[in-house]
C-alpha cells in the first residue's frame, strides 16, 4: 500500500475520532462538572507536556497503560527496568485520571506521569517533542493509530508489551486488516501473552520475527508491592475477631451488586458474623451502590470513614470509595468474587487473591483473562458461578474449610508457576534495544 493511500485512511480515522469525542464531551463535562475521577489535566491530554526539566540522565523510556489494572500490570517491568538500567528515565502515561493516580502511587522508580494525549496527528506530535522518549512501551491492545504513525515518523522503537488480542478486538480489528497492519509494521516488537495472542497478532500483519511470547505479566505483580503479612494488619484496623468470616467481591460493575447484596443477606441467616466488602469497579459508583445498601436495611460503612465510624460489625457492608487499595483488602477475605465476569463484560484481574491464596469465584464471563481463569479451574483454585448458584456456592465453601484451604494453595501455585514474564519482557526490550542503538 503506497504512502499516498496511506493519509486518507488516517484522515477518515481522525475524522471519526473527532466525532466520537464530539459525542462523548458533554458526558464527560457533566463528570468533571460532578468531581468524578475524569477530571483531566487538558493541556497534558492535548500534548501540551508539563515536563520541562532537562534530562538528567541519557535514555529515557515511556511506558503507556490505560487504567488502574493495567498500570498495576506494569510496575515489575519497571522495576526490572530500573534494576538493570539505574540511570534510565522512565516515565508513565496513562489514559484515565483513575490510571494516573496509580501510577503516581506506584513508585518503583517512575521520574514522571502524564496523561496520554488524545490521539490526533498534531497532538501526538507535540507530546512526543516535550517528552522526546528513546523508546515507547505501549501495553496489550493501546495500539493508537496517529501516536503510532508519530512516534514512527520520529524513529523511536514501539514495543508492544504484555500484548493481548481479545475475542472482541480480533473481530474489530479483522474488519480493518490493511489499516491494522499498516499499524503494526510500524512497531519494533511484540511481547505477546499467550501463543494465541501472538497467532492472532501476525494473523492481523505483525512480522513473526518480531513477535515474542514473554507470558502475562500480571503473574509478577506482587513482587515488591504485596506481602503475605499485610491482613493482620488491615483486620486490626477494622476489628475483626480472629476467626470472623470475611467476604470481598472486587472491582464489581452494574449489574452485579444487586445479587451480590441479596446473596450476602441470606448468607447471613447462617453465619450472621460475616463481613462483606463491595468494592465497585468504578468508585463514582459508590453513593448508588449505598443506596442499593440502605434499601435492604443493611448497615455500611465506607472505606475511607473506617476511623470515623469505629469497628465492624458482623452484618456489616464495607463499601470500598477509595483506590488503590483492593489489592490489598483481599488479604483479609476468607473467599473472593471477582466483578465484571457474571455480566458480559469480560472479568477482571483474578491474580490478586490469588497472590493471597484465597478461594476465587467468578461468573460465565472471564474473555478477558480467559487463560488465567482456565488455569485457576483447571487447578481447583476457582469456582464458576451464574446468578442462580451465587449463595449456595458461598455456603458450600464455608462448610467445608478443607476444600478452601486447598483452593487457596492452588492458586498460589498457579502464580508460582507462571511468574518471570516482567524479567522476559525486559530481556527482550533490552536485546532489541542494543541492536537498533549499535
Amino acid at each position: 500500500m503506497s504512502g499516498v493511500f496511506h493519509m486518507p485512511i488516517y484522515f477518515f480515522y481522525s475524522l471519526s475520532l473527532f466525532f466520537a469525542i464530539l459525542f462523548y464531551a458533554p458526558f464527560y463535562i457533566i463528570k468533571i462538572r460532578k468531581g468524578g475521577a475524569y477530571k483531566p489535566d487538558l493541556l497534558e491530554r492535548l500534548g501540551f507536556s508539563l515536563l520541562k526539566a532537562p534530562r538528567k540522565r541519557g535514555f529515557r523510556i515511556l511506558f503507556h497503560s490505560v487504567s488502574v489494572g493495567e498500570t498495576k500490570a506494569i510496575i515489575p517491568v519497571i522495576r526490572e527496568f530500573k534494576a538493570r538500567c539505574p540511570d534510565w528515565e522512565i516515565y508513565m502515561t496513562a489514559t484515565t485520571g483513575t490510571g494516573r493516580k496509580a501510577a503516581e502511587q506506584a513508585g518503583g522508580g517512575v521520574d514522571g506521569v502524564l496523561y496520554f494525549p488524545i490521539d490526533f496527528g498534531l497532538i501526538c506530535a507535540s507530546f512526543l517533542r516535550r517528552v522526546s522518549p528513546d523508546c515507547i512501551c505501549l501495553t496489550e491492545t493501546e495500539i493508537w493509530p496517529n501516536f503510532v504513525r508519530m512516534a514512527s515518523g520520529y524513529n523511536i522503537p514501539l514495543v508492544l508489551i504484555n500484548g493481548r488480542i481479545s475475542d472482541k478486538s480480533y473481530r474489530n480489528y479483522a474488519i480493518v486488516k490493511p489499516f491494522v497492519r499498516m499499524i503494526l509494521n510500524r512497531f519494533a516488537l511484540f511481547c505477546m501473552q499467550s501463543e494465541m495472542d501472538a497467532r492472532r497478532i501476525m494473523n492481523l500483519g505483525a512480522s513473526p520475527e518480531k513477535v515474542r511470547i514473554t507470558g502475562n505479566i500480571k503473574f509478577d505483580m506482587g513482587q515488591g508491592s504485596l506481602t503475605e503479612d499485610d491482613g493482620q494488619g488491615i483486620r486490626m484496623r477494622l476489628g475483626l475477631a480472629e476467626r470472623q468470616r470475611v467476604l470481598v467481591a472486587g472491582s464489581t460493575h452494574p449489574g452485579e451488586e444487586k445479587p451480590a447484596l441479596d446473596a450476602f443477606a441470606r448468607l447471613l441467616n447462617k453465619y450472621p458474623d460475616l463481613v462483606f466488602v463491595l468494592a465497585p469497579r468504578h468508585i463514582e459508583r459508590s453513593e448508588e451502590i449505598a443506596r442499593m445498601i440502605k434499601a435492604r436495611n443493611k448497615e455500611f460503612i465506607y472505606w475511607s470513614r473506617l476511623s470515623q465510624d469505629g469497628p465492624v460489625k458482623g452484618g456489616q457492608v464495607i463499601l470500598i470509595d477509595v483506590i488503590g487499595e483492593l489489592a490489598r483488602i483481599y488479604s483479609i477475605a476468607d473467599m473472593v468474587f471477582i466483578g465484571g465476569s457474571l455480566i458480559p463484560h469480560g472479568g477482571q484481574n483474578p491474580l490478586e487473591p490469588a497472590f493471597y491464596g484465597k478461594p476465587i469465584l467468578f461468573g460465565p464471563h472471564m474473555e478477558n483473562f480467559r487463560q488465567i481463569s482456565r488455569m485457576l479451574l483447571d487447578k481447583g483454585a476457582a469456582v464458576m458461578i451464574d446468578f442462580g448458584n451465587f449463595t449456595d456456592a458461598v455456603s458450600s465453601l464455608f462448610a467445608d474449610e478443607s476444600r478452601m484451604e486447598r483452593m487457596g494453595r492452588a492458586a498460589k501455585a498457579v502464580i508460582d508457576e507462571n511468574k518471570g514474564a516482567a524479567n522476559r519482557t525486559c530481556d527482550q526490550v533490552l536485546d532489541l534495544l542494543r541492536a537498533v542503538c549499535k
